[in-house]
């Protein structure tokens, strides 16, 4: 098995990468955490433990962004899909055959950028970045369409519809206890605590897995702001912690 090395010390240093290789493939699309296990011949599961430990230690999240796909059961599961930069940020932690075999798939992608040719998948894992992709392009245009709808509309018709939830209704959903879910957030800054105590999100993930919303409970009274949980915010912790 493969050990992963994480050195400690600053991002830049530790990665040793310049600034020319990151350039040099700039403007073309990476690859996915399971393209990457194809490619090295290790299982997906421990990609996925790699990049969560690269995570852990402060890297640019933009570099890898969590997604989900169906494997070949039809189940929904998690990967990451890696820009240019957070495949070299990887490859940097194997060994020197690891890293070429990543290094030559980014120069193939950039090949076919440079001569305008698509490509048809060959693998699973490549089908299911071409398809992630697509996915990601009506994502985005179904998030646009929200936008232009007013907010507070929006919200509250979602709480009505009791789709967002507080942090231990969430975790009781997802089936881990309440303190051990929290500290799962505020480790991996998803979230953190103000001046007051309140758990508030980080700006990346408001409004997507969590919303702040004003608050009132109708059994004792209470008012004022809370952070919310939402449905995409359940399934995507849902499958962090019982991946």
């Amino acid at each position: 098995m493969v050990t992963y090395r994480l050195q400690k010390m600053k991002t830049q240093d530790k990665l040793n990468m310049k600034e020319n290789e990151v350039k040099r493939f700039k403007g073309i699309n990476g690859m996915n955490s399971l393209e990457i296990a194809e490619l090295t011949d290790r299982e997906h599961k421990n990609v996925m433990r790699d990049i969560r430990e690269l995570l852990s230690k402060g890297i640019n999240r933009l570099n890898f962004e969590l997604v989900d796909y169906k494997d070949k059961k039809g189940e929904t599961r998690p990967c990451y899909n890696l820009t240019p930069k957070g495949c070299l940020i990887l490859a940097s932690g194997y060994d020197a055959v690891l890293r070429e075999k990543i290094i030559d798939r980014l120069e193939e992608l950039e090949l076919q950028k440079r001569n305008g040719t698509f490509k048809v998948p060959q693998t699973f894992a490549q089908a299911l970045r071409l398809a992630a992709e697509q996915q990601e392009t009506i994502e985005r245009q179904q998030r646009t369409i929200e936008v232009q709808k007013p907010k507070a509309v929006y919200f509250d018709s979602l709480v009505d519809r009791g789709l967002n939830v507080c942090f231990r209704d969430a975790a009781k959903e997802i089936g881990v206890k309440q303190k051990e879910f929290i500290a799962y957030l505020i480790e991996n800054k998803y979230v953190y605590r103000n001046k007051a105590g309140k758990l508030r999100p980080h700006a990346d993930y408001d409004n997507d897995l969590f919303v702040v919303k004003d608050t009132k409970s109708d059994s004792n009274g209470w008012a004022g702001v809370q952070t919310l949980v939402t449905p995409k915010g359940k399934e995507t912790f849902r499958l962090l912690l019982n991946a």
